[in-house]
């Protein structure tokens, strides 16, 4: 039994087919971290939580990448407002996070790379590159400039 898909790039329902089967790759948009996370935020998450599970139900090796947006402007300026430095601010969101998705039983991402990478954990390996001045998260099914999302640099406070 296939499994099909709505495909937002072409618009219509496809079977889904992988690049190497059995492997599968996802690359989803997790939270960007300057509160607590909301019910629109874990809908989306538990949706592609439910995904993962069905697909790995189905056979597939499935390799999920959940982004965390850890800097934009809007952080930065909360970060400044609060007297903190950007990664103390953004570590408490992140770990709010992190209990949320436990407290939802949503199972975790075998890659969470976050957009600003000097506050990546010690120890964890990332995919986010430095491109100039622009940080990159490159998705983790394609390399097509298509699918990958880009973050603004950090503007001076």
């Amino acid at each position: 039994m296939s499994l099909r898909l709505h495909n937002t790039l072409s618009g219509a329902v496809e079977e889904l087919v992988p690049e190497r089967p059995p492997e599968l790759r996802m690359y989803v948009c997790g939270l960007t971290v300057y509160g607590r996370g909301h019910i629109g935020n874990y809908r989306s998450m538990l949706v592609t939580d439910l995904l993962r599970r069905t697909l790995r139900y189905k056979g597939y090796r499935v390799k999920e990448v959940m982004n965390i947006t850890d800097v934009d402007d809007r952080i930065i300026q909360l970060a400044s407002q609060a007297g903190s430095d950007l990664r103390s601010f953004t570590a408490e969101h992140v770990r709010s996070f992190e209990e949320d998705m436990a407290t939802l039983r949503m199972e975790r991402p075998e890659v969470i790379p976050r957009a600003n990478p000097s506050s990546q954990p010690e120890g964890r390996s990332s995919s986010v590159q430095s491109q100039g001045s622009d940080t990159a998260c490159a998705s983790a099914s394609s390399s097509s400039p298509s699918t990958s999302a880009t973050w603004k640099s950090a503007k001076s406070v």
